[in-house]
């Protein structure tokens, strides 16, 4: 079950405020045997937000959350010795707390300009490691009209991270306690070239970080809107993903095996210092369209190439330590993704809304000699149909039919399933609401 609560009111004549708590609890799935599994999820949350205008150009904003959660789990064999050598299990927990001071101004020439600070503090505790991290991020953007045809923006971010690692037997970080800052600056100019026909986007972030190196992402977009009911978008981008911690100063127990019985040997994963980030430029073109009033349709296609994918390669059995290791490396192969999105909205009365959607991802098989890369497995085929109808003002209910297509996974694959979901919602007056949900309904 779930339960929610929101309140808020007003704070003297220029402020306002809103509380609110919200928490679940999900008991166990069922697996394909009929039996339990550990993995039932109870998660409790409740925060705040006062906002306050303290002049006619200047507001702050001040919020925070606080949260628990915990899932279970079930740990299969990591390690040859105790106590990660047999199947158990246990539970995830996670908790924290955030606090956020925002300042939002604007100036006499028309400019706009926010500051903001945030804080956050989140601990995770699993039978393999804890992780205790404190984030300190400074963030300030500005935007000016030059002149009648540009809308200017510029900003710069500071984070600064404080990560203090538990390590154990199955899962180990050098060092385990890390403190490093990133930092970055990004500016964008929305140029139009030709009042409400074509408007030209361009901008740029460069981003220094602890793990990636320094990172120019650079991006163009152009739209066209030829009338009041269509438009046409393009866009060129890069990105880049950073390594992380567990890909670069980590060793990760990854099970045993059995190479001669009964001999039991260790599988070990360690991470790879100055691997550099991966790369993905992407191109986008779409169209939407109002056909009428009630009814409205988008499509999309994309592509990107990713670079310095990071992989993992295997190594060669370690006779004296019966281990067999396994490291993350850069790859110098190339990855290719192509996709279409295809979505509709359609109001078929004023009671009643229906919107549907479908997505083609072909994700390509991407493996080296030694290990197969789990990226291609993914499924292709992606749908969603949507029904959601205010029955009175009191009553509204949802009906929600979704399709995922099936998975040729290295494990063994995953056939195409249809899911069906319902929610009922009842309002007895403003400010309250009950609802039922049900999912995965008629599913076996």
């Amino acid at each position: 079950g779930f339960a929610a609560y929101r309140h808020g009111g007003r704070l003297g004549d220029d402020g306002s405020y809103r509380v609110y708590g919200k928490g679940f609890s999900r008991d166990s799935t069922i697996g394909t045997a009929g039996q339990k599994q550990n993995d039932t999820w109870q998660s409790g949350q409740a925060g705040f937000r006062m906002d306050r205008s303290i002049s006619s150009a200047n507001r702050l904003t001040l919020q925070g959350d606080a949260y628990r959660q915990t899932t279970g789990a079930t740990i299969y064999p990591l390690t040859v010795l105790p106590p990660f050598n047999t199947t158990f299990q246990d539970n995830y927990h996670w908790s924290g707390a955030n606090l956020l001071a925002r300042w939002e101004g604007s100036r006499s020439n028309g400019a706009e300009f926010t500051l903001q600070a945030y804080y956050d503090f989140a601990l995770f505790r699993a039978p393999f490691i804890s992780d205790k991290k404190n984030t300190l991020d400074l963030d300030f953007q500005y935007r000016l009209h030059p002149n009648a045809s540009n809308d200017l923006m510029w900003g710069g971010n500071y984070r600064h991270i404080e990560s203090a690692m538990g390590n154990t037997a199955a899962l180990t970080f050098t060092p385990a306690n890390v403190n490093y800052q990133n930092v970055s600056v990004f500016v964008q100019d929305d140029i139009a070239l030709s009042p409400n026909k074509w408007r030209l986007t361009l901008g740029a972030k460069l981003e220094k970080t602890y793990y990636g190196g320094t990172q120019l992402q650079p991006n163009a977009r152009v739209l066209w809107t030829p009338d009041s009911t269509n438009s046409v978008w393009a866009a060129v981008s890069q990105a880049a993903r950073n390594p992380t911690p567990l890909e670069t100063n980590a060793s990760a127990a990854q099970g045993t095996f059995r190479p001669a019985p009964p001999i039991l040997a260790q599988v070990r994963i360690t991470g790879t210092p100055n691997l550099a980030a991966e790369r993905v430029t992407t191109a986008e073109i779409g169209y939407r369209t109002q056909w009428t009033s009630r009814f409205s349709s988008d499509i999309a296609a994309f592509s990107s190439r990713y670079t310095n994918l990071i992989i993992t390669r295997r190594g060669t059995f370690n006779l004296a330590t019966l281990t067999l290791p396994f490291s993350f490396v850069t790859s110098d192969q190339v990855l290719t993704t192509r996709g279409v999105e295809l979505s509709a909205d359609w109001s078929i009365l004023d009671w009643m809304r229906l919107s549907g959607a479908y997505t083609y991802l072909n994700i390509p098989t991407f493996e080296n000699s030694a290990v197969p890369d789990p990226a291609g497995h993914s499924p292709r085929h992606h749908g969603s149909l949507r029904a959601r109808m205010d029955l009175n003002k009191r009553n509204q209910l949802d009906l929600t039919l979704r399709y995922v297509g099936d998975i040729a996974s290295a494990t063994g694959p995953v056939s195409a399933y249809t899911a069906f979901d319902a929610r009922y919602a009842y309002a007895p007056h403003p400010g309250l609401e009950f609802s039922l949900v049900a999912q995965n309904l008629f599913s076996p």
